[in-house]
């Protein structure tokens, strides 16, 4: 009787053993219930995801720390002699690296992935007004972008000037840009003034946050937080020689009602 007793304790002892070390691998290995969503929900988007995705697939999620003042020092001019308005506008290589002057700004929102009509293989679509865009976007539960945001997605995460490349030389291989010089679409037709391409051709043409032609090509309508002078502004630059088609700087001298035969737009989305 005492040795039976003393192998039905050891029996006891070596099973509860067990089970505290099952239990305890068990709860490493297994990520809890919130881990696995917040995965899945990070990958997945299309319809056999068990949780929604955070954007929609058209969509990309820009997560950053936006900087209001960035200084920008440009090393080399492409167009020193330039008399217009803005000066020389061609920056071919900025110092390395950009420095923010700022406090930053947390970002999280979506964005579509290329210029309207947001389709790879389509031109962009032109001769919109601001009014135009935000309509479209609307239409499409989304919304205008910000100027602010669209800045972000174009530097990426590292403050890029351009956001192609090492994002400080400037590359009209890998944008549309700098095509030939403007000619007044009054005088000639649109023909002969478009010089698009289509969405999504030129592979390079892309933000480090996967956003594609997000400078050249055409001009992009973005809400002005300022709304000084306006509350819209234009964004990215154009094909035509003469646009800086770099991130950071916007035309701000057109109203609401402007349309022309570079003018589009991209949307965005609130992330819920």
């Amino acid at each position: 009787m005492k040795y039976s007793a003393l192998i039905i304790v050891s029996i006891i002892i070596l099973s509860c053993t067990a089970l505290s070390i099952s239990k305890n691998r068990n709860e490493q290995e297994t990520p809890t219930f919130d881990i696995v969503a917040q995965n899945v929900h990070e990958s997945c988007d299309d319809a056999s995801c068990p949780f929604p995705p955070i954007c929609p697939v058209d969509m990309v999620k820009i997560a950053g720390n936006f900087c209001p003042n960035l200084e920008e020092i440009c090393l080399k001019w492409g167009d020193p002699d330039n008399k217009g308005a803005n000066g020389p506008v061609q920056c071919l290589e900025f110092k390395k690296p950009n420095k923010c002057l700022s406090n930053r700004i947390s970002m999280s929102y979506c964005i579509d992935k290329y210029p309207l009509p947001n389709i790879a293989g389509e031109l962009p679509t032109t001769y919109m007004t601001w009014y135009d865009v935000k309509n479209t976007c609307e239409k499409q539960n989304k919304r205008l972008c910000t100027r602010s945001e669209f800045t972000q997605a174009c530097r990426g995460p590292n403050d890029k000037s351009y956001p192609y490349g090492d994002g400080f030389t400037r590359d009209c291989t890998a944008c549309n840009c700098d095509r030939t010089p403007w000619v007044d679409p009054a005088t000639h037709s649109f023909k002969e003034v478009d010089k698009r391409v289509p969405l999504g051709s030129m592979n390079r043409c892309i933000s480090d946050y996967g956003v594609y032609d997000m400078v050249g090509n055409n001009d992009r309508w973005v809400r002005n937080e300022s709304k000084v002078p306006y509350q819209s502004a234009l964004v990215g630059g154009h094909a035509v020689l003469g646009a800086r088609n770099r991130c950071t700087p916007a035309t701000l001298i057109h109203n609401e009602y402007f349309k022309y035969y570079e003018t589009g737009g991209l949307c965005c989305k609130d992330i819920k």
